[in-house]
């Protein structure tokens, strides 16, 4: 408040300082969080991803009160337990991957004859067939109308990236659908990763908002070392790559989210301040597990 009250007094050398001070400080002063601007939502926090959060994880809903809008799995979690969390003023989305398959679902065996191949650094995941009519009606007919009912307000959409490793047509064609079919049902739908399906997307001059409202995308600053089990900043050639897709994907008003892994503090000053400045939320885990 003192240094407000001081510019206040329109003394241009405060000005100034009070300038270099905003640029310099991150607003954010936990390890992983979302800095909520002006707190106009009444949360700390505008965004968090909590995949492996579940009921059974003790004090989970402490976990994320101070987050408004958060992803979990809601596979994992009753109608009224999500009702209790939208009760609390949470967005909540639920997460569905469309384009592989982990070998925990309850629905692994009923599918797994659809596998195409496994999924590196994942041993419980597998691609899958996503233009076989049987898994297309399964995802976009049986599986996101089940999480839906259950009150949550958003689809966030993982594995999207079936098309980088299998470019077809088919392929192409088949993600399309089911991101169509998907939309039509939820307004709300974030992809999580895809870039280089919702590139040519963009480029063929197709709707982004028919298939989709934001893009998370992952590890743009930071990469992740699967042999070592640690992170490390992402090189300057990915970086360059993913904030160049980002401002296009941008321009076609989508909303943008990122999802970082870092401990390094000055890492993570340096994400909040190019989200900040360009009108992102984020958030950044500590741990892969997203718990």
């Amino acid at each position: 408040m003192l240094i407000i009250n001081l510019i206040q007094k329109n003394t241009a050398f405060l000005k100034k300082l009070f300038a270099v001070i905003l640029y310099v400080i991150p607003a954010c002063i936990c390890i992983s969080c979302t800095p909520a601007p002006e707190a106009s939502t009444g949360f700390l926090y505008e965004y968090g991803v909590f995949l492996n959060l579940s009921p059974e994880t003790a004090g989970y809903e402490a976990k994320l009160a101070n987050y408004h809008t958060v992803v979990i799995d809601a596979q994992y979690f009753s109608k009224e337990e999500i009702k209790g969390l939208k009760d609390k003023d949470h967005i909540v989305y639920s997460y569905l991957n469309i384009g592989s398959i982990e070998n925990f679902r309850n629905y692994f065996n009923e599918y797994k004859s659809l596998i195409l191949s496994n999924y590196e650094n994942w041993d419980e995941e597998y691609w899958i067939n996503v233009s076989d009519p049987v898994w297309k009606d399964f995802i976009t007919d049986r599986l996101a109308p089940s999480l839906l009912e259950k009150g949550v307000d958003g689809l966030f959409i993982d594995n999207v990236d079936i098309y980088y490793q299998y470019r077809s047509e088919k392929i192409y064609n088949s993600v399309t659908d089911i991101l169509k079919r998907l939309k039509s049902k939820s307004p709300n739908i974030i992809i999580n990763g895809g870039d280089t399906f919702i590139s040519r997307y963009i480029d063929e001059k197709k709707q982004p908002a028919d298939i989709l409202s934001g893009i998370n995308q992952e590890t743009v600053f930071t990469a992740i070392d699967f042999e070592k089990g640690s992170f490390k900043p992402a090189d300057i050639e990915t970086q360059e790559y993913f904030t160049d897709y980002l401002k296009k994907a941008r321009k076609q008003n989508i909303d943008i989210f990122l999802l970082e892994y870092t401990n390094d503090d000055k890492l993570r000053d340096e994400i909040k301040h190019y989200c900040d400045i360009n009108g992102y939320l984020y958030y950044i885990s500590s741990s892969i597990e997203l718990n």
